[in-house]
């Protein structure tokens, strides 16, 4: 989407703790979230609330689950960069890239984090571009990132349609936290009462979609949210946008211009024939 098109192009975001979401206890709110920045960049978080008393209710300590909890996420973020960067590194030894081109690649990836806050957390990855973004997506999932889209033409206007999904592959951190934390730390806690949403920003009200809801924030940007069922954590969704066809549009204002001209011309041609007649009857009499 152009965010996925939408500034999507579309548009994403592969971060963490979703997983923790789903087993660590019955009561945890997250956003997955992908944000598309007027500068070009585009971030990708989770944005993690945990429901501290049901933590403490399972019998963890808050304060160690919390250390755990970042450690490892900051560890597995890491881990995606540095395998991206030496995919990155692979392909300028093998003189694909050009000098400028591999350290615009090479630098384009940071960590995005915010410490705990309560009992809140954000871990994501900051790109320097939707061309580093979906660099990033191709090298680490091997395949070529397609846009999957529809196009309907009609007679005044075009409607395009940006399909997507809300996981990003086996190199998602999402993935990477979820079996890090269901094979080993929280294997033991069943999922009960857990909420997952994706979020995606746009700057404009053009782009349309199937979220369950659209808000506007305090900066101008509408917020489309999707409810996903954390066991299907790839719901499908789409974008799409309606143009105007545009060479239709004008020959349409001038065939209406020429015809109100016509309609008035005849008007006033049927005007001056009747005070023309009725001069010359005037002059009869």
């Amino acid at each position: 989407m152009k965010t996925k098109h939408i500034k999507l192009n579309t548009i994403a975001l592969s971060i963490m703790l979703i997983l923790l979401t789903f087993c660590l206890c019955g009561c945890a709110q997250v956003n997955f979230v992908t944000y598309h920045n007027d500068d070009g960049s585009i971030y990708e978080y989770v944005y993690l609330t945990l429901d501290e008393q049901s933590i403490v209710n399972y019998g963890y300590n808050l304060n160690n689950v919390k250390l755990e909890i970042q450690t490892n996420s900051h560890i597995e973020a890491t881990n995606l960069i540095n395998e991206y960067r030496d995919k990155i590194i692979h392909e300028y030894q093998s003189l694909q890239l050009s000098n400028d081109e591999y350290t615009t690649l090479y630098n384009g990836v940071k960590i995005l984090e915010q410490d705990w806050n309560g009992g809140e957390y954000i871990i994501g990855l900051e790109f320097d571009s939707s061309s580093i973004y979906k660099k990033y997506y191709e090298l680490l999932n091997g395949t070529t990132f397609n846009s999957n889209t529809k196009t309907i033409e009609k007679l005044f206007y075009t409607k395009t349609y940006y399909y997507g999904t809300t996981n990003y592959g086996d190199y998602s951190i999402f993935n990477r936290i979820y079996n890090y934390y269901t094979n080993t730390v929280f294997s033991t806690i069943s999922p009960q009462r857990t909420s997952l949403t994706y979020t995606y920003s746009v700057s404009t009200r053009r782009f349309h979609s199937d979220a369950d809801q659209v808000n506007l924030d305090a900066n101008g940007n509408y917020i489309h949210t999707w409810n996903v069922e954390p066991n299907n954590p790839a719901r499908k969704i789409y974008f799409y946008t309606i143009s105007a066809n545009r060479s239709v549009w004008i020959i349409a204002c001038i065939g209406i211009g020429l015809t109100v001209c016509a309609i008035l011309g005849i008007i006033g041609t049927i005007k001056y024939l009747q005070l023309k007649n009725k001069k010359t009857q005037i002059e009869i009499d």
